[in-house]
């Protein structure tokens, strides 16, 4: 089995800088092996831990894929269930037990990994470290904790721990730039609470450079435009010289649903895939577009491979909260 073991995609050109990406609830690192290649970062390595098995209290102590555990309680919080105002469920949220435990072992994990990339030479300014639901917490957390800082944290449907909001006073992380991206019809995170628990920590640890941005329309998962400012937050805090290669232009979806032979390149974990018609085309032209013509089919490639693995991915714990969901009135 490869749960507990952490995948290293090494950059195509120079290492300079690195991104520590954490997967959520149920999740495994595999899933964001895509997700990597797509946003065509070729300077940065990129380094996807795996969270171990936790019993879930949610769901009647269900061995799941985690970074610490949930409780009815804590849920409650998160989808709003009480109908309450956002401060007020915030509040109440400050009394729940956290699962300080696991939570102290995955930040162990990922301090870790950090330090990995500190030995070989890469900058703390130019680390980020980020990551979906669960994963997501860790990262901040971590990144608010730790002694010293990294570059920045990019979370995207994040969940709130408790301990989130304790900082040692006096406290500062004025260097980090946080950005935080949540669906505006996320059911499981309300996204009133998560706004209002991204100025409290933002408050509590004097962050000053952070963006929390809102995506009408998405529920509890990741969309096109989302990954997109993802990319353009991580170019701000690790900017690189990227290579004068257009990225190979894949339909992973279409791949996966006729099961289409191989007629190019696989993306990263090895899944089979098309290629469009263009893609080589693109790659004919390289030597001979001007820098103008070369950046508009670069953007152009990266959305397209960017709204094909939106499409591709789904959260692997998207039946857990399916089922929680139904039942949220009687935890």
């Amino acid at each position: 089995s490869d749960l507990g073991k952490t995948i290293y995609l090494k950059p195509r050109g120079v290492h300079t800088a690195s991104v520590i990406w954490l997967h959520g609830l149920e999740g495994k690192p595999d899933e964001w092996k895509a997700f990597a290649e797509t946003l065509h970062m070729p300077w940065v390595k990129f380094v996807l831990p795996s969270a171990s098995k936790i019993r879930l209290s949610l769901d009647g102590h269900k061995s799941v894929i985690g970074w610490f555990d949930i409780s009815p309680a804590c849920y409650r919080m998160h989808s709003n269930t009480l109908n309450a105002m956002p401060s007020v469920i915030g509040r109440l949220h400050d009394k729940i037990d956290e699962d300080t435990e696991s939570v102290a072992k995955s930040r162990a994990l990922l301090r870790d990994l950090i330090m990995e990339e500190l030995a070989v030479g890469i900058p703390p300014e130019r680390i980020v470290i980020g990551g979906y639901g669960q994963g997501a917490t860790i990262a901040l957390s971590e990144a608010l904790k730790m002694d010293d800082t990294v570059g920045g944290v990019a979370a995207l449907s994040m969940w709130q721990l408790p301990s989130l909001f304790q900082s040692p006073q006096p406290s500062t992380k004025d260097t980090l730039k946080v950005w935080v991206g949540h669906g505006g019809s996320d059911n499981i995170v309300q996204p009133g609470f998560a706004e209002h628990m991204f100025h409290r920590f933002c408050s509590e640890w004097n962050v000053q450079d952070a963006q929390f941005k809102q995506y009408p329309g998405m529920g509890h998962g990741v969309s096109l435009e989302e990954i997109l400012d993802l990319r353009e937050f991580l170019l701000s805090v690790i900017p690189g010289d990227s290579d004068k290669r257009l990225p190979p232009v894949y339909e992973r979806r279409r791949a996966s649903q006729t099961g289409a032979p191989a007629t190019g390149k696989t993306w990263g974990d090895g899944s089979t895939v098309s290629m469009k018609n263009f893609n080589q085309l693109f790659q004919k032209r390289d030597n001979q577009i001007g820098d103008k013509d070369f950046e508009q089919q670069q953007r152009l490639a990266i959305r397209n491979n960017v709204e094909d693995f939106v499409g591709w991915w789904k959260d692997p714990s998207s039946e857990v909260w399916d089922s929680i969901y139904e039942r949220r009135h009687t935890l």
